[in-house]
């Protein structure tokens, strides 16, 4: 069996309908998941104007540029920021992530355009295209999906369309993220840090029963440590960190070499803990650091390609006072609905 791999980073976006038949749009999207946002146009020349005037730069452009920038210089390996405050400093203070564009569900049948030219002016390559059509056109799609022109297609006359269109939204929007995530994931794949688990059969598993326990429904990798930064529908913050065998070690023989306290020392060395040293500069255990057991966590073990120990963290300490700037994707939802 294949690993699926585990997007860098995944949150709720929005979805375009487009459809010259304005009672079909309000009520098909009434009856849409509730969780799924989504902008109606009957106008398909607003719908277009809207769509290629909406801002190009997704999470991976703001959040990773200095990280993109860093890895090309092992001089300022140092220098890399705290992702998971970067995030939130500048993005998830912000509704621009759940206003940004992952797919378009455009009626075939339209007057002045049809489905398949709208697609085809659409600028940003990055939108998913599905296509609602009838029986009558299905041979049309079908040969538009062959060009690559639309990402999917639907007829608008199936009994179990709804139940299609949901599922099928889930799918694509997994895609959407699955390949603007690659780009993140081939600016730091030569580099030793790395992380090998986003590939791993073991760890998509482990992270997907994390994000249903928890009701996640966005989250973003990070670096040093290595891991996610989560968060579910109601704003609560989350922590994944994730070491493997070298990670620890290292760990260990800092605070050996900093005469850290024997208990602190026996924990490391059995695997009990995860150390998250968030006030130090460089992540790893000083003499200066007082009150160590709030820097330390509980580990369990993962057997994948390779043996990892994670932790996750709700509610970590560092990241309390940002707790006002964060916008919650609930909040957005009831916003919209108001």
């Amino acid at each position: 069996m294949q690993a699926r791999a585990v997007p860098t980073f995944h949150y709720p976006t929005t979805v375009v309908f487009v459809d010259d038949n304005q009672d079909f749009l309000t009520n098909f999207s009434l009856q849409l998941d509730p969780g799924i946002s989504c902008k109606l146009f009957s106008n398909p020349m607003q719908a277009l104007q809207f769509l290629n005037n909406s801002p190009k730069n997704p999470v991976y452009e703001s959040c990773y540029e200095d990280y993109k920038n860093a890895l090309k210089n092992a001089e300022k390996i140092n220098e890399l920021p705290k992702l998971d405050k970067q995030i939130i400093t500048s993005r998830l203070n912000s509704t621009d992530r759940f206003s940004e564009v992952s797919v378009a569900l455009v009626d075939f049948d339209m007057p002045g355009m049809d489905g398949i030219t709208f697609c085809k002016q659409i600028d940003n390559h990055h939108i998913k295209k599905i296509l609602f059509t009838g029986v009558a056109d299905e041979k049309v799609a079908v040969d538009a999906f062959n060009q690559g022109i639309i990402d999917r297609f639907i007829l608008k006359q199936d009994s179990s369309a709804l139940e299609k269109v949901n599922q099928m939204l889930l799918s694509i929007q997994n895609n959407y993220f699955d390949e603007i995530s690659q780009i993140f994931k081939n600016s730091i794949s030569f580099n030793d840090i790395a992380p090998t688990f986003v590939n791993d059969i073991a760890f998509e598993d482990l992270f997907h029963a994390l994000n249903k326990q928890h009701a996640i429904v966005e989250y973003y990798i990070t670096l040093e440590p290595n891991g996610f930064l989560m968060v579910n529908a109601g704003g609560k913050i989350f922590r994944l960190i994730i070491m493997n065998e070298i990670d620890l070690e290292s760990h260990l023989d800092i605070a050996s070499d900093q005469n850290a306290p024997e208990k602190l020392i026996q924990q490391m060395a059995s695997r009990e803990v995860i150390p998250y040293f968030w006030d130090s500069s460089d992540g790893f255990y000083h003499h200066a650091i007082i009150n160590w057991e709030k820097y330390v966590f509980p580990a369990k073990t993962l057997n994948g390609k390779r043996l990892y120990h994670y932790s996750l963290i709700e509610e970590p300490a560092n990241l309390s006072e940002f707790k006002s700037y964060l916008i919650d994707y609930q909040s957005f939802v009831e916003q919209a609905h108001d």
